[in-house]
């Protein structure tokens, strides 16, 4: 019966949480052309999961290491500089599954939020083992050459051909003039990727207001996408790259 209640609980506060979310800066829309399938209810609250663990990971440790966890709510408290949301969606995740399970899975996350949340039974696994799970095609920049300061729209189209569980895309900026090794863009698919066609935009903005310089010269822009987290599939499980793209743009001064 008390799993019901939850269940239910759950499905009530994503009506508000998972709508609502956290205050995420859009850098990427990743929107789907085909829709061969639709996602279950029961995955609703892994986005949830995602953001939290993304952007109150190192609030949720620090609570652990002040010794003061004694429930949910304690724990939970200590995300309130990300809004109200956010202290609900951790409160309802941790009551699901147990504060002693949600400390133990804050400690394995390892600023690995896919991991984490997968750990806690909140998003699912589901391994796409074919040589080939996805293709990225029509890759291209607009404008492809245009003055600093301004903005610049990189698109590309995702082909999924076998389904993956929760991943990653990330956008990796590079050039010979550029002050850091990378600038780099991501978006988490909690939800991860079904069948279909998708067509991915980021928004590239060089005008300096996050601290990057962007010098006259090329830039390469390369598009990973991701089951789990891009680059943990090193040291994790469920991770891989499904499919990768390139695409060129000069600013010209």
């Amino acid at each position: 019966m008390r799993s019901i209640v939850l269940i239910a609980f759950i499905a009530a506060l994503c009506a508000v949480v998972c709508i609502e979310g956290f205050a995420i800066k859009p850098t990427i829309t990743i929107k789907k052309i085909s829709d061969d399938t639709k996602s279950p209810i029961n995955d609703a609250l892994c986005p949830t999961c995602v953001d939290l663990l993304d952007f109150g990971l190192a609030d949720l440790m620090a609570a652990l290491d002040a010794g003061t966890v004694y429930s949910c709510l304690s724990l939970c408290n200590y995300v309130s500089p990300l809004g109200p949301y956010a202290v609900e969606g951790c409160d309802v995740i941790c009551t699901a599954i147990g504060v002693n399970a949600f400390i133990d899975v804050i400690k394995k996350a390892d600023l690995d939020p896919i991991y984490g949340c997968q750990l806690a039974k909140i998003c699912p696994i589901h391994d796409c083992t074919a040589k080939v799970c996805a293709l990225v095609d029509t890759v291209g920049v607009v404008p492809s050459s245009g003055p600093a300061g301004g903005k610049y729209s990189f698109y590309s189209r995702l082909n999924v051909l076998n389904e993956s569980g929760p991943g990653e895309v990330t956008l990796e900026v590079t050039g010979t003039s550029i002050a850091k090794n990378q600038v780099v863009y991501r978006y988490y698919q909690a939800s991860g990727f079904k069948p279909g066609v998708y067509g991915i935009k980021f928004q590239i903005d060089t005008s300096g207001d996050d601290g990057q310089d962007w010098f006259p010269g090329a830039y390469h822009a390369k598009v990973n996408v991701c089951e789990g987290e891009c680059g943990s599939w090193i040291k994790r499980p469920h991770t891989r790259l499904l499919a990768s793209g390139v695409a060129n743009f000069t600013i010209t001064g």
